[in-house]
């Protein structure tokens, strides 16, 4: 019995820690998503709009 709690116990800490890197590499995505989009809108003013 105390081996199938282990079991567990790890499942559920690999759970977490997949979920944490999720998020860090969504954060990562979303600042990345940012800086592109005010890349593209400085590009479009310094051409005029073309």
């Amino acid at each position: 019995m105390e081996s199938l709690f282990w079991a567990y116990t790890v499942v559920w800490i690999l759970h977490v820690g997949y979920l944490l890197s999720l998020a860090v590499r969504q954060n990562s995505l979303r600042q990345e998503i940012s800086t592109l989009k005010a890349l593209v809108e400085q590009k479009g003013q310094s051409t005029g709009g073309r």
